[in-house]
């Protein structure tokens, strides 16, 4: 027995060895998964870092060009609307200069002049622009398309047959010679290639300012997108550094150690603190130094406060026993010297005269106490009279009202006849009415009487009853 003793102690030290074994490799095993998971965030955040980096060039990269672009539009813009401002106020100079160029006319045939001048072509626009159906006349993008300069030339050609059949159409008036209607015709030749131009030129800055437009929201665009991503970066550099700051740190605490809310399965240590032992232990030395200190002055305290109370119950107590000895030494100010106190300041023997006073008082106690017993005595020998004479009167009073009783019942009996025979007894002769009414009163009567008789004999018994009662009267002797 002894030796299966001793191979279950050395088994049971194998079997702890090996689970503070299996404990020990469990922890390296945690920890070195651990270390893997922190090298694998790290990883992470710069590869992560890296791509945000390279977003952010490439934003930055689109952003300049889109910058550069939109100065060159803008500047390109600026030009393009000086040189539209320089033709639209040599436009205007041009229809101002009109009566100058014809001054040698009458006012009268300059005015119809000048409305010649200000007419315009029907259609004009679709015929010169006729070759922009070129371009909408297929959706095929490799059909054949005529160029820029002979579509301008086109377009030119169309312009001046359309003025050579205006200037057919419409009549000279009347007093202008053909040399000033031909002046007049290049002059609105001139004009309409100026209003033409014009209008070109306000279409190409439309056009430019909708490019313009385009490439600043554009730039506005990539601002934004270069925020967005810089805020990104920042963001996943922040948090990159607070994930190597914040390191897990491995521990075995031994039991009572550890002070947080176990949970319902297993602890949360994520706002969990770990603070140095001797920390806790200055601090638990303090909190019961403290803790010592405030029971010692609340010990104070309360014995000041019993000290108090108590002072102000004594001083309580001599101001009531002051009231008395001020109410007793008023009371023998104001105390009258009587009769009895006088004797006993007169006599010098005062206690004799008390005995002997006594004395005699008892003998006549005792000679009024025998008196009172005899009287009682009397007293009890009446009361058992007044209860014989009591009792035949009740039989009496019983007699009586079971005689009354027959007779209401009579009474009754006779009244119902009456009611019913009340007819017949009108029929009766007078005398018979008479004897009867005269029986029902002397019954009455009798009802009446004995009604009075019970009524004396109730309050001679009521007073008889109460002479039985002993009256205990104290005299003065």
């Amino acid at each position: 027995m002894e030796e299966i003793g001793e191979f279950e102690d050395i088994l049971y030290k194998l079997f702890m060895k090996k689970i503070k074994t299996d404990s020990i490799i469990y922890q390296e095993e945690l920890a070195i998964l651990r270390l893997r998971y922190s090298l694998l965030t790290e990883e992470e955040f710069l590869n992560y870092e890296k791509e945000t980096i390279q977003k952010l060039e490439q934003v930055q990269q689109s952003k300049q060009t889109a910058t550069a672009v939109l100065s060159t539009a803008k500047n390109a813009l600026e030009e393009y609307r000086e040189k539209y401002d320089i033709h639209v106020a040599d436009n205007k100079v041009h229809e101002r200069m009109f009566r100058r160029e014809f001054q040698g006319i009458s006012t009268h045939l300059v005015d119809q002049l000048f409305r010649h001048y200000k007419k315009r072509l029907r259609g004009q626009r679709a015929k010169i622009y006729d070759s922009e159906a070129y371009d909408s006349a297929s959706l095929y993008p490799f059909s054949d398309r005529p160029s820029t300069a002979k579509r301008d030339e086109e377009a030119q050609n169309a312009l001046n047959q359309a003025l050579t059949e205006f200037n057919h159409q419409n009549s000279i008036p009347e007093g202008v010679d053909n040399q000033t209607w031909e002046h007049l015709c290049a002059y609105r030749h001139e004009k309409i290639r100026k209003e033409i131009q014009i209008k070109k030129e306000a279409l190409t800055i439309a056009e430019m300012q909708t490019f313009v437009q385009k490439r600043h929201e554009e730039e506005e665009k990539s601002k934004a997108e270069i925020k967005e991503v810089i805020e990104t970066l920042n963001r996943l550099r922040e948090l990159r550094q607070v994930f190597n700051v914040d390191l897990e740190v491995q521990f075995v605490l031994k039991q009572g150690l550890v002070e947080v809310d176990p949970g319902v399965f297993i602890p949360n240590y994520k706002t969990a603190l770990l603070i140095h032992r001797h920390i806790v232990e200055e601090l638990n030395k303090r909190i019961e130094a403290l803790s010592k200190s405030k029971i010692a002055s609340m010990v104070e305290i309360k014995d000041f406060n019993n000290g108090n109370l108590r002072l102000q119950w004594e001083h309580k107590k001599m101001k009531m026993e002051m009231e008395d000895l001020k109410t007793l030494m008023q009371t023998i100010i104001n105390m009258k010297v009587s009769r009895q106190v006088q004797a006993y300041l007169a006599v010098d023997d005062y206690d004799t005269v008390k005995n002997h006073e006594v004395a005699s008082l008892e003998k006549a106690y005792t000679k009024f106490e025998k008196l009172h017993e005899t009287k009682v005595e009397e007293k009890r020998q009446e009361i058992e009279t007044v209860k014989k004479s009591n009792l035949r009167m009740l039989k009496k009073n019983n007699i009586l009202e079971s005689e009354l009783g027959k007779l209401h019942i009579a009474v009754h009996e006779k009244r119902n006849v009456y009611e019913i025979h009340t007819e017949k007894l009108n029929e009766m002769g007078k005398e018979q009415r008479y004897r009867q009414i005269r029986q029902r009163r002397k019954l009455v009567d009798l009802a009446k009487a004995q009604a009075q008789e019970i009524a004396i004999l109730r309050t001679e018994l009521e007073r008889l009853r109460m002479r039985s009662f002993p009256a205990l009267v104290r005299r003065d002797i």
